[in-house]
């Protein structure tokens, strides 16, 4: 409702983006009663399902009146086609806005499986990826990582064409552990991957070394959309056992991760910066149950500085910044020679008891 005039009087009105959910299922209900065809609910909730799912990207929402029209266009031509909005796919014109390569190929994946019960089952599982705040509507990554086990994902290579990718390939029994594992640690309930697993991706390749001036940054592309599409996150998903809590399985990692030290001296002498703030990482989230405190995941440092309390006899100081260094918030991340005290337990793993 919105109030005009006098505070008595009400228009009832929708938002554009109700619009664009609502307009075209009215169009294609009109035209399939206009043909003399009965409409079933299960295509209704199909129909509906793929409208509301591209309501979340920004491509629609920020030209909703435009793709409102078009949407409405494609609801006309479907209905005199078809009853079954995967048929999209044989509409010639569509705009990429509305059939993206990923709605493109899940509507493909239904029509290959449309004469069995798989297609729902996999509609099903579709659906409830969707919906996970992580990925608002996006699941590309994990339909491609469902061709990969956990012997070959180091090959994965993340498509927006689909091109490697074949229909008759697709697995629903290795998308379902896929999705499994994916909620099992990302907490499917969390709209970002939590701090914990970002600070488990330090030790991987996803952070990387680079020269800024006269210091090195330790940087990586820090956005949850293209992380949640990289090998490195991908392999951290398929490794994980699900007979583990989630920080049960973290934990692991980073119990796995010293067992590249034999002595306490080994981590003292640890020489690169990459490493050592891993360490750090393990250390201060331990004590804290944070490490990036919001403040960004990349770092900048400084060779051997001038009074620093380090734990690690070749000194690093490390500026934490957000986005690049310069300008940009940050703070430094302290070590502290006292920690040394916790070095023993780290290797024998009584640290995370």
């Amino acid at each position: 409702k919105r109030r005009v005039g006098n505070e008595n009087e009400f228009v009832n009105t929708i938002s554009q983006l109700d619009s664009f959910k609502l307009l075209p299922l009215i169009e294609y209900c009109k035209i399939r009663t206009e043909l003399g065809e009965n409409i079933e609910p299960q295509q209704l909730y199909r129909f509906s399902s793929y409208l509301y799912n591209l309501s979340r990207q920004s491509t629609v929402t920020k030209g909703i009146n435009a793709a409102c029209i078009n949407a409405i266009k494609i609801a006309n031509e479907i209905a005199h086609i078809s009853e079954d909005v995967a048929q999209i796919v044989n509409v010639k014109r569509v705009s990429t806005t509305l059939l993206t390569q990923e709605e493109k190929f899940k509507f493909q994946l239904y029509l290959h499986n449309s004469t069995s019960s798989l297609r729902e089952n996999i509609e099903q599982l579709f659906w409830k990826a969707e919906d996970l705040k992580l990925n608002n509507g996006r699941i590309i990554h994990l339909i491609q990582a469902s061709y990969f086990t956990d012997n070959s994902i180091q090959s994965y290579v993340f498509e927006k064409d689909f091109k490697n990718y074949l229909l008759t390939d697709f697995d629903f029994s290795s998308f379902s552990n896929w999705l499994e594992k994916y909620i099992h640690l990302t907490n499917g309930s969390n709209q970002n991957i939590p701090e914990r697993v970002w600070g488990n991706l330090l030790q991987t390749t996803y952070y990387w070394k680079q020269p800024y001036g006269s210091y090195k940054s330790i940087v990586c592309i820090a956005s949850d959309d293209y992380c949640i599409k990289s090998r490195e996150f991908l392999k951290m998903v398929i490794d994980l056992d699900i007979t583990r809590s989630q920080q049960q399985y973290l934990s692991k990692l980073e119990h796995d991760y010293f067992l590249n030290y034999s002595t306490i001296d080994d981590i003292i002498k640890e020489a690169d910066p990459k490493r050592q703030l891993f360490i750090f990482f393990v250390l201060i989230y331990k004590k804290d149950s944070e490490f990036f405190r919001n403040k960004g995941r990349n770092y900048v440092l400084y060779n051997n500085p001038p009074y620093l309390n380090s734990l690690f006899d070749i000194k690093y100081r490390f500026e934490h910044f957000s986005e690049r260094w310069g300008g940009a918030e940050w703070r430094y991340l302290v070590s502290d020679r006292n920690d040394v005290k916790y070095l023993a337990s780290l290797l024998d793993g009584t640290f995370w008891q």
